[in-house]
């Protein structure tokens, strides 16, 4: 019920009328970048992590303008698939962001929650691999799963001329577990196409 209410209120602010609502759209964008997941969490090499990784991004968002200052700006975006070395299985990135954000001359600066997903399709069995001085047996994953995280998201933006801006965005996952929280950081080149509505 609580659920419900949510989601007609959110509508009924959003769409008081429908011209009003097409007419706050403003910009639709596309962007071409590099994510980094989980940086400076994972060994690249023994004894060193990896605060930057080559994962190529796709991603692609359109602006509500609220006033001149504020928008709201819903953001998809996807990795390419990943195989790992050994070819036992695959993984895939993507998120859902939807940040709030203020605009000062050329720069735009973003705030809000949004989703990571992670999904990993695996082809089972087992592997072995070094554990210290020995090997064991590790499982690979079998068949298909897809992890869910809450992100905390800052960004900035700065815009080259109507057409072209860059960004910088943080997301922080598990931002309130000390132990398990992380960061992906996320660079793109964006190419704005305007009003498509």
């Amino acid at each position: 019920m609580k659920t419900r209410l949510f989601y007609t209120i959110i509508g009924l602010f959003f769409c008081t009328s429908v011209n009003a609502f097409v007419q706050g759209w403003s910009d639709f964008a596309v962007g071409l970048g590099n994510l980094t997941h989980q940086a400076g969490k994972y060994a690249s090499d023994v004894g060193s992590v990896s605060y930057f990784d080559f994962r190529p991004v796709l991603a692609a968002s359109y602006r509500y303008e609220f006033s001149s200052e504020f928008s709201f700006i819903p953001e998809v975006g996807i990795t390419l698939p990943e195989t790992s070395e050994d070819e036992t299985f695959s993984t895939l990135y993507s998120f859902f962001n939807a940040p709030i954000a203020y605009h000062s001359g050329d720069w735009t600066f973003r705030f809000g929650p949004g989703f990571f997903f992670t999904r990993i399709n695996g082809k089972g069995g087992t592997l072995r691999l070094q554990n210290g001085t020995s090997t064991d047996e590790f499982p690979v994953p079998n068949g298909s799963a897809t992890t869910r995280n809450l992100t905390w998201n800052l960004g900035v933006q700065t815009s080259f001329d109507k057409e072209w801006s860059a960004r910088f965005d943080l997301a922080i996952l598990k931002a309130f577990d000390s132990e398990k929280r992380a960061m992906n950081h996320l660079l793109t080149l964006n190419y704005h196409f305007g009003s498509v509505l």
